[in-house]
């Protein structure tokens, strides 16, 4: 079984998996859960699925026995714990990675498999295992802005020194494009919203996925991203120091700050910057990937929280030479 904290899948095997039904797809994801380090050798059976999303052992063994005839998983060893082994490609470039906690939970939640079984929506199970195959956090900090986004509306305040201050208000609607994961939904509604909007909506309400608020270079999907202000606790610092930069300023610009959610200098360099609610699946897998985008995480949001303190203090610059 496998103890690193991710498991991998094949894009291919998945949506086979999906086209024999809801009961097979849900057992791909915990037979490969319990893969070894090869990723396809696996001692997990019925027992294992019903144990951990809640499914019948009779159906369990049918959804298995349903993944052996589709060649998904082949018997190597037979015996009262039979051992299988699992199809997933030769090379696992193009592989989902996935974390354990999707099948085992977190804490003492309801492990995230288990639900999604439970709200019997196969197409918004595997829309969401799809998107694993898109997210790149040191890139786009979640999912890419091509697909959903949250955008905000942008004032230019005040010009201060080497920077210019822009007041920042979120928009009233989200947007999101069918294509990838979502374009399975093109051109169908649920009651007033979109195919695609219900699934992003059910995987939000479930915990699944979350908006996180970024500073990015300009509007374009393809800007970089300068800094977060949402998501965790030095995200939330960084949006703190410049709450404090506000604060700190002249009245002129501190009372205008209050009309917007988010009020922020930004350097000349960037004519246009923006703030947008980037989608981030909320269980990442612990790869090497993640732990590097974690460590950029923490050293962006450090950099920018001591720009901003500087700028408080009225050291343009030292804001300048951090920055």
């Amino acid at each position: 079984m496998k103890t690193d904290g991710f498991f991998a899948i094949g894009p291919k095997e998945w949506a086979k998996a999906c086209e024999l039904g809801l009961n097979p797809a849900v057992a791909l994801l915990v037979l490969a859960r319990g893969s070894g380090r090869d990723n396809i050798t696996t001692a997990w059976s019925a027992e294992a699925v019903a144990n951990r999303t809640g499914m019948a052992w009779r159906r369990a063994k049918a959804a298995i026995a349903a993944l052996e005839e589709a060649k998904l998983a082949v018997i190597a060893k037979t015996g009262a714990r039979p051992v299988r082994k699992l199809t997933i490609p030769k090379k696992l470039d193009s592989a989902l990675w996935l974390p354990n906690t999707l099948v085992d939970g977190a804490a003492s939640e309801a492990p995230p498999v288990t639900r999604l079984r439970q709200a019997q929506n196969p197409e918004h199970l595997q829309a969401f295992i799809e998107m694993y195959g898109l997210q790149d956090l040191a890139g786009d900090g979640g999912l890419p802005r091509s697909l959903v986004r949250a955008p905000f509306d942008r004032d230019r305040i005040a010009d201060t020194g080497q920077f210019i201050v822009w007041g920042f208000t979120r928009k009233d609607a989200r947007h999101c494009w069918n294509v990838g994961p979502l374009a399975r939904f093109a051109n169908r509604k649920v009651g007033k919203d979109s195919a695609a909007w219900e699934c992003l909506l059910a995987l939000e309400r479930m915990g699944l996925l979350q908006t996180v608020d970024y500073l990015t270079e300009g509007e374009s999907p393809d800007a970089e991203l300068l800094h977060p202000l949402t998501g965790d606790a030095d995200a939330d610092k960084v949006r703190d120091a410049a709450l404090a930069l506000c604060d700190a300023t002249p009245e002129w610009v501190g009372h205008r700050a209050e009309q917007y959610d988010y009020t922020l200098p930004v350097i000349r360099d960037f004519p246009a910057p923006t703030v947008v609610g980037v989608s981030r699946l909320v269980y990442r897998p612990h790869t090497n990937l993640t732990a590097a985008w974690w460590a950029q995480h923490r050293d962006t949001c450090e950099r920018f929280t001591a720009i901003y303190s500087a700028l408080a203090q009225g050291d343009f610059q030292q804001a300048a030479k951090v920055g």
